[in-house]
């Protein structure tokens, strides 16, 4: 009940509508990239509306991506040059990381740049060689730079605190979900104008409500 598949010449897909027994809705997910193999479940499951109830007993979906990588599961935007990624369990691996993520009450996108970075499981990540900045340029002026870095992004959906109904973003029409962000580093640098202006070697916060 297997499938691999190869695709070599560039491709965009959208994976939507799957779901697993012990995972629920895996959400949609958006793959660009050069060069691709895809293992899951056999293909010849699938049903005319092109959804899938995945059990426990079935392989879960991987993914290995190469070359101009972009990735997007949820609000969460990812541009790599390799990955590794199993949607089902949701960890993997990422080489040349850039990530972009929102933040709730700050008006503007927190942008990671890793070597290597982790995802141990849907909500933790670990990166080295990592440097986080809010700034959009391709040469920042200003960034935090870290030998290694753990984050931990909790998403849960976020509902209306008057009617209690989910809300969903106007963006993408999905649903919307709310961030608990939390974070760590060791050997800590800040940077402004290129020049390291301040160290400390460990750090601890809260992204949404920062304190050290």
């Amino acid at each position: 009940n297997q499938s691999v598949v190869v695709f070599s010449n560039g491709l965009r897909a959208v994976i939507d509508g799957i779901e697993a027994a012990q995972f629920g809705n895996l959400g949609r997910i958006v793959i660009e990239t050069d060069r691709l193999v895809f293992w899951g479940p056999s293909l010849k499951t699938l049903s005319p509306s092109g959804s899938e109830t995945v059990s426990q007993s079935d392989v879960p979906i991987e993914l290995y991506l190469e070359g101009n990588v972009v990735f997007r599961q949820g609000d969460r935007l990812i541009y790599a040059d390799r990955m590794y990624y199993n949607a089902t369990y949701e960890y993997g691996v990422v080489m040349s990381a850039e990530v972009f993520t929102p933040v709730e009450d700050y008006d503007g996108i927190v942008r990671l740049k890793a070597d290597v970075l982790q995802q141990l499981n849907k909500q933790f990540f670990k990166a080295y060689g990592a440097a986080v900045t809010s700034s959009r340029l391709g040469v920042p002026s200003y960034w935090a730079q870290a030998g290694v870095v753990e984050f931990q992004d909790v998403q849960t959906p976020r509902a209306n605190a008057m009617t209690g109904q989910l809300e969903f973003d106007p963006r993408t029409g999905e649903a919307a979900v709310a961030h608990d962000l939390m974070a760590s580093s060791q050997n800590n640098f800040i940077y402004i104008g290129g020049l390291p202006v301040f160290y400390w070697p460990v750090l601890a916060t809260n992204l949404r409500d920062p304190s050290f």
